[in-house]
């Protein structure tokens, strides 16, 4: 009998541990497994869809950067091709003609007037001096150790790092270009200062724009806070320790102008950041918080934009997935607990009600009566060992008081039975002497061992019961939230299309404006080939007027000469009257022999009186003559003026028609850029659509997800509540 109670206790204690430690420890397998699975799932899905939200939200501002400086560039470019500039630094600021001079100052106050940014335009000469500019303090400074100076002099166009304006004192972005000669030689500098608020305001915009908590900061090729979200007040602050080399070459090019330089904020993981040559995702901390991060390379800097997503918000997202794992998981351990209890009624009550069945026929008198054994484990035992006690009770039961006595134990055990039955496990079988001490001692091991299970049972559902609720109401405020998320891309979505499509438009009209502008370029060239015509034929006019006024003159001239000539003659013929006078005189006193002279002398009287008047008549023709070329040659003398006059305005229409002409081709250079800017922000258009829609995506099946989750965790409490009910049932 010890024998058998040892291997009965043995065998109860095994089945019970067996049962416990197989159920449990597959469904902890299958939770920790399913958990680790879905926590995983979870991160990746999380954290990829905050990368992408913050990669295609830092590539947006980027693309704004880089559209807002490619356009200072392209303006200051554009103005230092007009060739006015480069006739002044040629001929020097005090020997150029003052209409260069008020034409380059009209077409820089018309650049600088075009963007309420551009601050400063000027010209420097080789000195580094500031010649002209349009603000009046600029005027007149020498700054030959800027860098934005030293670059274009060696025919580099250049964009500074910001930099603290010595005119101004404030922060400021400087842009150059050389100025050049037809033969490329670099005769000076056209720089542009510009305040950088617009690049603030488009790094502040971004601050809480993907989640709440985001920020953003600008970095330039120096390692230089150009803005930040996160301190305004970090401006000009080096990420990390500068080389003392590169920080003293900063220091002598005034790039924090009259002030020291602020101590460096040392962060070694932003800094490889700002490092990165191509978009990629990284962490980043600050003030105690830690980022997940991207930084995006601009394109027309050597600037990086590095965008940040504070990781406790996606961590937030996170645990709710990892919660909604467990859920999964808990459920697996509860179904396995259920599926547990259904295998213990199968393995234990069923055997107990056959034991019952066939005590209540012992009950009656009934000793060949005998337990069923279903099965070679501890209650397939338990009947064998009652099978056996009741063999023995039918051999020895020999006297009615034996019996009685017999039946007044058996009535004990089957009423402890009985309550066993009905699940109630608090009662011992009493162990007498008789047959039956060895039956009562294995039910009351079998017991102590099936309300140990059933403890175990009962605390484990109250605690499943009570997580499933917890579960149910945070899956149920999860799943509010991740439809708000899922109703929020969608408007974000449709915004993002609706920007697409205005951005198409946009290129389109960008397009037709160009040929537009071609068009008014050509026709502007050729009215400056037109007026260049008309200009040579106004000199040729010029010349062939002074060269009649010359021969008009000229005329004039030799009828002065013309006219001491008649004078010569007139005095002539007068003497020639008087000689003749005097000759007829001498033949009357002759006599006869003088006639013949007189009539010679008559007649040369005569011619003399008719030269005289011939040389009269030629005086007056003369002095007419003199008086109409006097006439001409006033009259050719106003008419040079006027053609004079008509020279320098048409050289005057000639300038403003090159202007119109360079405006032009500078008009038609924007709208050019305009358009390739506008082809470029299609394309990144496009990818904002597709990352918003991948993101979309991602957060419709983490809803899906969710609801599912939910639906289940509903199904769960439910179960927790029947395990929970059926485990009530029993009394330990």
């Amino acid at each position: 009998m010890a024998s058998s109670k040892n291997n009965l206790s043995f065998g109860t204690q095994g089945l019970g541990f067996q049962l416990l430690g197989l159920t449990i420890g597959t469904a902890a397998i299958l939770g920790i497994l399913l958990t680790a699975q879905g926590y995983f799932a979870a991160a990746t899905a999380l954290r990829g869809q905050a990368a992408a939200a913050l990669l295609a939200g830092g590539r947006g501002t980027a693309d704004g950067i880089d559209r807002w400086n490619e356009s200072r560039g392209r303006d200051l470019r554009s103005l230092a091709s007009a060739r006015v500039f480069g006739r002044i630094l040629e001929a020097g600021i005090d020997k150029a003609k003052k209409e260069d001079v008020d034409l380059a100052s009209e077409l820089m106050k018309s650049v600088a007037s075009s963007s309420p940014e551009i601050e400063s335009i000027g010209i420097m000469d080789q000195g580094g001096k500031f010649i002209l500019a349009t603000d009046a303090p600029t005027l007149g400074t020498v700054i030959p150790q800027r860098d934005y100076f030293k670059a274009a002099m060696e025919g580099k166009d250049f964009t500074s790092g910001v930099t603290i304006s010595v005119v101004t004192k404030t922060a400021a972005l400087f842009h150059s270009t050389p100025i050049k000669s037809p033969s490329g030689q670099v005769l000076g500098v056209l720089r542009s200062r510009a305040s950088i608020d617009a690049v603030t305001k488009l790094v502040q915009a971004d601050k809480n724009r993907v989640a709440q908590g985001a920020q953003g900061i600008l970095i330039d090729q120096e390692s230089l806070v150009v803005s930040s979200s996160l301190d305004p007040l970090a401006q000009l602050k080096p990420v990390v320790d500068l080389p003392p080399d590169l920080k003293q070459k900063m220091i002598d090019g005034k790039r924090w102008g009259p002030n020291k330089p602020p101590e460096s904020m040392n962060d070694a993981a932003l800094q490889k950041l700002a490092q990165s040559k191509e978009p990629t995702s990284g962490m980043w901390s600050a003030g105690g918080t830690d980022y997940q991060a991207a930084a995006t390379p601009l394109h027309t800097l050597k600037w990086t934009y590095v965008a940040g997503l504070p990781v406790n918000s996606v961590s937030a997202g996170l645990s709710s997935f990892l919660k909604t794992v467990g859920l999964a998981a808990t459920f697996l351990i509860v179904g396995a607990a259920i599926l547990f209890v259904g295998a213990l009624r199968q393995l234990v009550v069923r055997p107990l009600q056959n034991i019952v069945e066939t005590m209540q026929r012992v009950a009656s008198s009934d000793y060949g009566a005998r337990c069923e054994v279903f099965a070679d484990d501890e209650m397939g035992v338990v009947a064998t060992q009652i099978n056996e006690t009741l063999d023995n009770v039918l051999r020895l039961v020999q006297s009615d008081e034996e019996r009685v006595s017999l039946q007044r134990n058996v009535q004990q055990v089957l009423e402890v039975v009985s309550m066993a039955s009905d699940g109630d496990f608090s009662k011992k079988v009493p162990v007498t002497a008789d047959v039956l001490g060895n039956v009562a001692d294995a039910l009351n091991l079998m017991f102590e061992n099936i309300a140990q299970i059933i403890g175990k049972i009962r605390d484990g559902a109250s605690r499943v019961n009570g997580a499933a609720g917890e579960i149910q109401s945070g899956s149920s405020a999860l799943a509010a939230e991740s439809q708000k998320q899922v109703q929020d891309l969608a408007r974000a979505t449709s915004a993002v299309q609706q920007m697409a499509v205005r951005i198409n438009e946009v290129a389109d009209s960008a397009a037709q404006t160009a040929q537009a502008a071609d068009t008014s370029r050509e026709r502007a060239m050729a009215g400056r080939e037109q007026v260049r015509q008309v200009i040579d034929g106004m000199e040729g006019m010029r010349s062939s007027v002074v060269k009649t006024l010359h021969q008009i003159k000229g005329l004039g001239d030799r009828s002065l000469e013309i006219s001491k000539i008649v004078d010569t003659i007139t005095q002539i013929a007068g003497q020639t009257d008087l000689l003749a006078l005097n000759a007829a005189i001498e033949a009357a006193r002759a006599g006869e022999q003088g006639r013949g002279f007189a009539v010679v002398a008559e007649e040369v009287r005569r011619l003399a009186e008719r030269s005289s008047e011939a040389a009269k008549e030629i005086s007056d023709l003369v002095g007419a003559i003199q008086q109409q070329t006097t006439e001409s040659v006033r009259a050719m003398d106003d008419t040079a003026a006027g053609v004079e006059r008509q020279v320098k305005a048409a050289y005057s229409a000639g300038a403003t028609l090159e202007a119109i002409a360079e405006l032009s081709q500078r008009a038609a250079e924007l709208i050019a850029s305009i358009n390739k800017v506008a082809q470029q922000q299609v394309s990144s258009a496009d990818e904002v659509v597709q990352s918003v829609d991948a993101a979309t995506e991602i957060s419709r099946r983490a809803a899906v997800n969710i609801e599912q989750t939910r639906s289940t965790t509903e199904s769960l409490v439910r179960l927790a509540d029947e395990l929970n009910g059926a485990v009530q049932q029993f009394t330990v």
